[in-house]
This record gives structure tokens, C-alpha cells and sequence, in this order.
């Protein structure tokens, strides 16, 4: 993997992203200017942002919280972080939420200092975590009821545990 700090340059700092279902996703992807369609081969992109999830309004905190989509959707070179008054235990951050979501890539991230990294749970189908950072996340990893995920070339460091 290359230096952590390569991995992810230039990005444009955004508050925390909530989707609730497909027709929120195209809404937001419209208004936020993020390319694609959702289809296999044009992903919906978002990209090139750092989130503090101590910002979040979601249920869950999250700095990206999904749920209840189908479209092809592509998260990439995105800083995913907790900081705040609080520690991320006492907060429950998250860097990615999940649930029942389907056909998701997150790539090139850098997931650090939440309580969770990435979590999914309910019935989440066809997902892939490559060459991401997952660092100083008290759960690095938690996937329930994941089906055909792949997971591969990610950093994982500091944490407490894995879920799989």
C-alpha cells in the first residue's frame, strides 16, 4: 500500500452524507453534482471529501450512512473521520453506515478515529472494500448479514475488533 499520506490528497471537506432509499440518492447525486447513473457500468461517484461524522444528524452518526439502495454506487478517496468533545464510543460515530444496501464499492479511503469504520448490517448484498485505510477505529470492521462481499488490500490498525 503507499504512504498514508498519498493516498488521499485535495479534498473538499463536506458535511456528513444520509441517503435513505434510490430516489434519495438520485435526488442528492443530482443536487451534489456526483457522476453517474447507478447502473453497473456508471457507478454513482462520491468522492474527494472529508467528513467529520461528529457533524452527523443521521440515527447512527455516520459520516456516510446508507440505506435501502440497489443503485451502483462508488465511494472513493474519501477521509471518513471522528472529531469531536466527545470520545467516538460515547457518540457511536461511524465512518460508513450501511443497511440494506446493495452493489457498493468503497475504495481508496482512509477511515479513522470513529467508533465503528465500517459497519453493515441487514441484508447487504455485492459490496467491496479494497485499498482502504481502516485506522484507530474502536471497531474496524462489522459486517451482519453481508452476502458476496470482498475484501482486499486494506490496511487495518489500532482497533479492538472485526466483525465478519
Amino acid at each position: 500500500m503507499p504512504p498514508l499520506s498519498a493516498s488521499i490528497t485535495n479534498l473538499t471537506s463536506h458535511p456528513p452524507i444520509y441517503v435513505q432509499n434510490d430516489s434519495d440518492l438520485l435526488r442528492q447525486a443530482r443536487a451534489e453534482g456526483w457522476p453517474g447513473s447507478g447502473t453497473p457500468d456508471d457507478p454513482i461517484i462520491v468522492s474527494g471529501y472529508a467528513i467529520n461524522s461528529y457533524n452527523s444528524s443521521s440515527p447512527k452518526h455516520a459520516a456516510i450512512h446508507l440505506t435501502q439502495t440497489s443503485l451502483h454506487v462508488r465511494i472513493e478517496r474519501c477521509y471518513l473521520y471522528y472529531e469531536g468533545p466527545q470520545p467516538a464510543e460515547d457518540v457511536g460515530s461511524r465512518g460508513i453506515y450501511l443497511c440494506r444496501c446493495h452493489n457498493i464499492v468503497i475504495a481508496d479511503c482512509i477511515i479513522a478515529n470513529n467508533y465503528a469504520g465500517i459497519e453493515t448490517v441487514v441484508r447487504n448484498r455485492n459490496g467491496i472494500v479494497e485499498n482502504c485505510y481502516v485506522i484507530n477505529n474502536s471497531i474496524a470492521l462489522s459486517l451482519h448479514s453481508c452476502y458476496n462481499w470482498t475484501i482486499k488490500h486494506c490496511y487495518i490498525v489500532n482497533l479492538s475488533l472485526i466483525h465478519i
